[in-house]
């Protein structure tokens, strides 16, 4: 479904036609707050896939709670896989990146 707008601009027939919007803002509030305390290198010692997947994982979970099979479902409807660079990732990645990041560290750090 696409919203078209009628914007005021020297030419009268122009037209901003908006074709895809995705929520954002509460993923973002959420990354942000995170990064703000430092719970991103406490999860992970450097950036990287693994580390971005359990990051994701804990977003979504807290804005929608569900299993991690779930959790991945609604990451195409809005802008957190792609923020995070985790486009195309499926419940097997998160299950890895988990496994990855719990050798060597507390497990009470990440989400179950």
């Amino acid at each position: 479904m696409a919203v078209t707008f009628r914007v005021p601009v020297a030419d009268r027939d122009h037209v901003l036609r908006i074709e895809r919007s995705k929520p954002h803002g509460h993923f973002d509030a959420l990354l942000t707050f995170i990064r703000h305390i430092g719970l991103e290198k406490r999860i992970g010692f450097t950036p990287g896939k693994e580390r971005d997947l359990v990051i994701a994982m804990l977003v979504e979970r807290l804005i929608h709670s569900s299993s991690k099979l779930a959790t991945t479902r609604p990451w195409n409807s809005s802008t957190l896989a792609e923020e995070m660079g985790i486009e195309g990732c499926d419940e097997n990645d998160l299950y890895a990146a988990r496994t990855v990041r719990s050798i060597g560290r507390s497990a009470s750090v990440l989400p179950r």
